[in-house]
């Protein structure tokens, strides 16, 4: 994130990222959760394409990531982080996931030693 914490759109009000977790928490507002996106989502698909390499993918990571902030605003604890930190956080698991999730499943050691050797 490039350090902004107050709203960029000309219309919108400053107010702190802080602030708009809150209102997410206290009052389930979506219009403060479409603040977070716009002021966060474009660095947040970038960072989980990085990962999975996938522009699809990595706008479900981080639609999850936003579903997450959505979900667990009110444990943001403000003192352990910055909110755009927790939302790379929370991105990062789950580009993480959905990457672990369409890898195939553990292979036996086994399977790689050759019968001839």
């Amino acid at each position: 994130m490039s350090g902004r914490d107050t709203a960029t759109q000309p219309n919108e009000p400053a107010i702190t990222d802080c602030s708009l977790l809150q209102q997410i928490a206290e009052l389930q507002d979506r219009k403060a959760l479409a603040c977070l996106y716009r002021r966060h989502g474009p660095t947040l698909h970038v960072l989980a394409f990085g990962i999975v390499f996938d522009s699809v993918e990595a706008k479900r990571a981080v639609a999850r990531a936003m579903r997450e902030a959505w979900r667990s605003a009110a444990s943001f604890q403000a003192s352990r982080s910055s909110v755009a930190r927790w939302l790379v956080d929370l991105t990062r698991s789950c580009a993480v996931a959905l990457l672990a999730a369409r890898s195939p499943g553990p292979r036996s050691e086994q399977a790689h030693v050759p019968t001839d050797a």
